[in-house]
């Protein structure tokens, strides 16, 4: 434990050194952006130590333009997340309430069963412009009714 007064970014060296006692055989140091600096990545990667450290995108960061930079290589679900928020400007829980609000229906009607997405609101078309995302189909397809009695199943999408 710290004193609620101590900067996280000066805690590494020390949670490691109180690390070693324990003789663990392996183990991942695990740290909020407030501990990312190169002195700490530098003082985590001796003896071939492995961690995870989250980072702020800022331009110009060197660690989020090395991110950036290998595709592949790291868990992006945070990543995109928090590329929605700076594109948005909003937090992922409103940006996520928001596309929550499209559905996609199915109904029937004459016939023939049709499966299509909702109109989407104002606010969803203007959060899709800002994340350069396309809209989603209108139709996605449309097929005769089952007979009466008959499994329902949903078709493959229009083209």
């Amino acid at each position: 434990m710290f004193p609620g007064n101590t900067a996280d970014v000066t805690t590494v060296k020390r949670v490691r050194e109180d690390l070693r006692g324990w003789r663990l055989g392996r183990c991942v140091f695990v740290g909020d952006a407030g501990m990312n600096s190169q002195d700490n990545r530098h003082e985590l990667a001796l003896g071939n130590g492995k961690y995870i450290l989250a980072t702020r995108l800022r331009a110009g960061d060197e660690v989020a333009k090395e991110v950036l930079t290998r595709p592949g290589r790291y868990a992006v679900v945070l990543l995109l997340e928090r590329v929605a928020e700076i594109r948005a400007g909003d937090s992922w829980r409103n940006i996520a309430a928001e596309i929550e609000r499209v559905k996609v229906v199915e109904y029937e009607h004459g016939g023939v069963r049709v499966l299509q997405t909702t109109e989407l609101p104002p606010a969803v078309t203007r959060l899709l412009l800002a994340l350069k995302v396309a809209e989603p189909p209108q139709l996605h397809s449309i097929r005769p009714a089952p007979a009466r009695g008959a499994a329902a199943s949903v078709g493959e999408p229009a083209n």
